[in-house]
């Protein structure tokens, strides 16, 4: 399967050196679990073009320190490739900004959330097995409304959005980042203390640092999406294994 990761948002450069770039690190997540697969980059944020729907198989649209409602010159063609994918049913994955821009391509909305920055390991529910998942979460927009046919794996008290399959179209997306492991997690929030985020915030989401995460989960539920067009009882499964 050749699988297209389209780039949105730059790694620091003091940390791109150790763990890569954002498109390189889901590479590595999920290689292990797609034999066969191949991976290449279109990077928006470094004014690559979009290319043919039906160049790749599959795509992923990865995180960004933009938002969704920005004025950039690649969101608006990028929300109408979106509609493309989905009207001819190749399967999509969107992480963070990716879980966004989706939702609101499609008819939802996103925004700043009330609840305000959420980082560091968070906990979600996945209602359909009342399994629980920790991932790391970056992020201060969330979707505050969900497009039309839509069901949601995952969700806590401060993301009720955290995670969705498509009804109609094999798409997958999720609001926090599987590919963050601790280590970079921990660079990534030291970083930041330069940025908007309160340092009380930061501090608290260092704190949560050391609790085990499950990015092997989503590396499976993922590519049983891209590989496989998975259905909702199969995702909710992938993501509450244990082994």
């Amino acid at each position: 399967m050749n699988i297209c990761v389209i780039e949105t948002g730059l790694a620091r450069d003091s940390l791109k050196q150790t763990f890569g770039t954002y498109p390189e690190m889901i590479e590595r997540l999920l290689s292990p679990y797609m034999d066969d697969s191949s991976f290449s980059t279109t990077s928006l944020v470094q004014g690559d073009k979009l290319p043919a729907t039906k160049d790749f198989d599959g795509y992923i649209i990865m995180g960004s320190r933009h938002s969704v409602y920005d004025d950039l010159p690649w969101i608006g063609p990028l929300r109408q490739f979106i509609r493309n994918l989905t009207s001819e049913r190749i399967p999509l994955v969107g992480i963070c900004f990716g879980h966004q821009i989706m939702a609101e391509a499609l008819g939802g909305k996103v925004a700043a959330a009330k609840e305000g920055w959420l980082l560091g390991v968070q906990e979600y529910l996945i209602p359909k097995t009342g399994g629980r998942i920790k991932s790391v979460a970056y992020h201060h927009d969330q979707i505050v409304e969900n497009p039309p046919n839509i069901d949601v794996l995952m969700n806590n008290e401060s993301c009720m959005n955290a995670a969705c399959i498509y009804q109609n179209f094999p798409a997958f997306s999720v609001q926090p980042h599987p590919e963050f492991e601790k280590h970079f997690t921990s660079g990534l929030l030291k970083i930041s203390r330069d940025g908007p985020v309160p340092e009380t915030i930061i501090d608290h989401a260092l704190d949560t640092i050391d609790t085990p995460i499950h990015q092997q989960r989503f590396a499976r539920t993922i590519s049983e999406l891209l590989l496989n067009n998975a259905d909702l009882t199969t995702l909710s499964k992938y993501l509450s294994e244990e082994s």
